[in-house]
């Protein structure tokens, strides 16, 4: 098209009107058979007024407004629209909120609507106004004095920060002074940090809402959903995201392909086995392979993660039984996770089972438990609860310093996701003796909270003295009642 205009600015110099009125039929007709493929600009009244009498009244206005909308920083092309028929302008601002939703304006490029504004056309402004996000509010806001205009913007802030602050469920604001510390920072902060990576990835944000970039963006969202304690969320997420990219992603790049299945079987080998551990405990194993299998068939599972899962139910029957084979097994399916992590230090070994856990090889074990409390959370439980386990059978001797980390991991587990599993009286009555400092003071919170307090009372406090739940110092009462409505408790 932008050839096709170049060559009517030659003709329109010329001074025989006949010749010039048969070029122009000519060349208008060319103009409609061509598609618009391409980036197309004009600079003059003139041309304008060309494409208005060859695109606008052939059924091709969107084109035409696409071509205007591009050309609006030059003057003559602005004070053309400005004296345009009024049905013009109704139609290009009917046209606006479309293609800026689909085209990913930039607040720059709308400065024009600070020039153009009409007061008979207000209900069309406040129309393409309320599809404006805070940017391009700001921008306009800061680009005019037009004081009916100002406050269709402002109106428009309102309503956005009104929306944010829903999405964010009130948690939108200044830093509070109250902290939630978890294993992976400040529960709020993070909870924060998931709703704005949430935010990024909407479909709203993408051309393609199917690329590969965006499938990147989810899975990184669905990590913060879990690093803020989410396990049921961030699995529920993720298997939204497979379903997705199964369905409506066909013509992504190797690489990319590569890449998503990448950051799906990173994730899901840490989301996974949490969500199997905390709301199926006594199947977890199963309840892991079930969720692979059945959700997610085109993922491999990793075997060292679900082989912990195995140690796990080994170890649960230990602490039910003092038969001696109890502890054959457990070394045998400590050595088959062994086999799948040849470069970590052994979890068992037959000296261990024989003569029991030296001093060195306790602070080894323990020290593997809290290096994975970040990087996979169910894997640290596991050499947390074989810790444990080999105290209960007389295989090795905590002490106070010692037990104190002991419980202090288990605690960092139950502030992260509060759950029985984490957190029981078997485990307090077990530890808590040999701890002398505040960490078994808080154990000894979580777990009386656990028992009194139950739904009826959650809600009961909730209706009638909301402020305790908001008071410095209550992160166990807010971590119960997060428990509850999670499921987990």
């Amino acid at each position: 098209m932008q050839d096709i205009l170049g060559q009517y600015q030659h003709i329109s110099e010329n001074d025989d009107i006949f010749t010039f009125w048969e070029q122009e039929l000519s060349m208008r007709t060319a103009l409609r058979r061509r598609a618009l493929t391409t980036a197309v600009m004009v600079d003059s009244t003139a041309q304008v007024d060309f494409l208005y009498r060859s695109l606008y009244y052939a059924g091709r206005k969107y084109d035409f407004f696409k071509i205007l909308f591009s050309s609006l920083r030059f003057m003559p092309v602005l004070q053309w629209l400005v004296h345009a028929p009024a049905q013009v302008m109704d139609d290009f601002l009917s046209f606006l909120p479309w293609y800026i939703l689909n085209s990913r304006v930039k607040p720059a490029d709308l400065e024009f609507m600070a020039r153009i504004y009409q007061e008979e056309h207000r209900p069309a402004f406040e129309a393409v106004i309320n599809i404006l996000d805070q940017d391009s509010c700001l921008h306009l806001t800061s680009r005019t004095a037009n004081a009916e205009l100002r406050r269709l913007l402002k109106a428009r802030q309102a309503t956005l920060q009104q929306m944010r602050m829903e999405s964010y469920y009130g948690l939108e604001g200044p830093p509070r002074n109250n902290s939630f510390p978890t294993l992976y920072g400040d529960k709020v902060e993070l909870i924060r940090g998931a709703l704005e990576q949430l935010q990024h990835s909407s479909a709203d944000n993408f051309s393609d809402p199917y690329q590969a970039d965006r499938f990147l963006l989810q899975i990184e969202a669905a990590e913060m959903v879990f690093k803020c304690g989410l396990a049921e969320d961030s699995l529920a997420f993720l298997l939204d995201i497979y379903s997705d990219y199964q369905q409506k992603n066909r013509l992504v790049e190797i690489m990319s392909d590569h890449k998503i299945y990448k950051g799906l079987h990173q994730l899901l080998r840490a989301v996974i086995p949490v969500y199997s551990l905390v709301y199926d405990p006594l199947q977890a194993y199963a309840c892991a392979r079930h969720l692979y299998e059945q959700y997610f068939p085109l993922i491999s599972p990793e075997a060292a993660p679900l082989q912990y899962l195995k140690l796990w139910e080994v170890i649960t029957a230990g602490f039910r039984t003092d038969a001696p084979d109890n502890l054959l097994e457990l070394l045998y399916t400590a050595k088959k996770a062994e086999q799948f992590r040849p470069a970590e230090l052994p979890l068992l070994t037959e000296e261990d089972i024989g003569r029991g856990l030296s001093p060195q090889r306790l602070e080894e074990l323990l020290g593997n438990g809290e290096e994975k409390l970040s990087a996979l959370p169910h894997e640290a439980f596991v050499v947390l609860e074989l810790i444990r386990l080999l105290h209960y059978k007389k295989r090795t001797t905590l002490h106070g310093k010692t037990a104190s980390r002991l419980l202090g991991a288990y605690l960092l587990l139950w502030q992260w996701l509060p759950c029985r599993t984490f957190m029981h009286s078997d485990l307090l009555d077990q530890i808590a003796p040999l701890v002398d400092n505040n960490s078994r003071y808080q154990a000894q919170r979580i777990i009386d909270f656990m028992h009194t307090m139950t739904s009826g009372r959650l809600k009961s406090e909730l209706a009638t003295r909301p402020q305790l739940f908001r008071q410095k110092g209550e992160n166990i009462r807010r971590g119960i009642l997060a428990g509850r409505l999670m499921g987990a408790l």
